[in-house]
């Protein structure tokens, strides 16, 4: 037996039926309002649980039993009303699209956030030798370098027996005519 249908007897009833307290436990993933009425020793220990009454519907959170949340309280008709909308906004095709155009938003939104990061990291690359504390080293580095070059540290000899490109090419021209 479902929650809805122990509401809809409750709400039949009226306020001459007799007071009645029923517990339910959570009935699959998919609805938030699937409850399956089952015994009091039945419930899920440390688990979400329910407990229905004419007077209404208390929903007792996991982490309520152990004192950190609330419970919410529901009116029987309150309660029918948000498991009736529930149920049919959920058949409707144009929800797969709400997720769908939500999905584009976030993913729009990722790729602008990544586009504005590399911009600025960029522009914050090509500003960096105009920042006078890093004017000075650049300047030094610049110089050490073009030192290191002048004095022919750099160029490196071609190995014993291997030709250079230029001469290599040349000689491929040669066999070809």
């Amino acid at each position: 037996m479902l929650l809805s249908d122990v509401l809809s007897r409750c709400v039949a009833a009226g306020l001459d039926a007799t007071p009645q307290l029923r517990h339910c436990a959570p009935f699959g993933e998919t609805s938030p309002y699937k409850w399956s009425v089952t015994r009091k020793s039945a419930l899920p220990r440390g688990g979400t649980y329910a407990t229905v009454s004419a007077g209404g519907v208390v929903v007792v959170p996991a982490v309520a039993a152990t004192g950190d949340t609330c419970c919410s309280f529901s009116l029987p008709g309150e309660w029918m009303r948000q498991c009736s909308l529930h149920d049919t906004l959920h058949v409707l095709p144009a929800r797969r699209h709400i997720w769908l155009s939500y999905a584009m938003r976030v993913w729009r939104a990722a790729t602008r956030r990544a586009a504005r990061v590399r911009a600025t990291n960029t522009l914050s690359a090509m500003l960096l030798p105009l920042q006078p504390a890093c004017r000075e080293l650049l300047l030094s580095a610049q110089r050490s370098i073009a030192a290191v070059a002048d004095a022919g540290m750099l160029q490196q000899q071609p190995a014993p027996g291997t030709l250079e490109l230029d001469v290599f090419v040349a000689t491929q021209q040669e066999h070809q005519l």
